[in-house]
């Protein structure tokens, strides 16, 4: 069994991705966000959670939870000894990103000196230290880039939905 934050959301999907990927089969359980997800978890009521590292990075260093691979591309530096899921299931990769999105219409110059400001903070020293024990890779991205990897994502996401005959309930 595993958990993950709710029936669609970005944890279920990485799951059905690494279900077929990996040729297995775990019965979901969807949790009303990843609280409660890791809270069963730690009750030992699922076998295993898909999870942000954010929210579980502190039980895994208390030794409350035992960490089995990340779901990005890469390892994360702060615990290197990790292994990626790609190591194991090539091909697989599952990262969460934030964008600001802003209204339709929005004036080009603001949206250059958002871009631009984001892309100076990302690219700091600073950014690289605070998000480090925290798991998380800084990065910024153009406007096209972005765009580009929303249209990437809803294929490839929309193909693990179809295959998995997800609903959202």
């Amino acid at each position: 069994t595993y958990g993950s934050a709710g029936q669609g959301t970005v944890h279920h999907l990485s799951a059905a991705m690494f279900t077929s990927m990996a040729g297995i089969d775990m019965l979901h359980v969807p949790y009303k966000g990843t609280s409660p997800a890791v809270q069963d978890l730690m009750g030992n009521h699922v076998d295993l959670v898909f999870s942000p590292i954010t929210a579980v990075l502190p039980h895994i260093r208390q030794g409350l939870l035992k960490a089995l691979a990340v779901a990005g591309p890469e390892r994360i530096a702060d615990i290197s000894d990790l292994p990626t899921v790609g190591e194991t299931v090539p091909g697989y990769q599952s990262t969460l990103w934030i964008s600001l999105i802003g209204p339709k219409g929005l004036p080009e110059d603001v949206v250059e000196k958002w871009n631009k400001g984001v892309a100076e903070v990302m690219a700091s020293d600073e950014a690289a230290e605070a998000f480090a024990p925290q798991g998380i890779i800084p990065a910024s991205a153009s406007v096209e880039e972005i765009q580009e990897r929303m249209r990437e994502e809803r294929e490839r996401l929309s193909a693990v939905i179809e295959e998995a005959n997800i609903t959202i309930q």
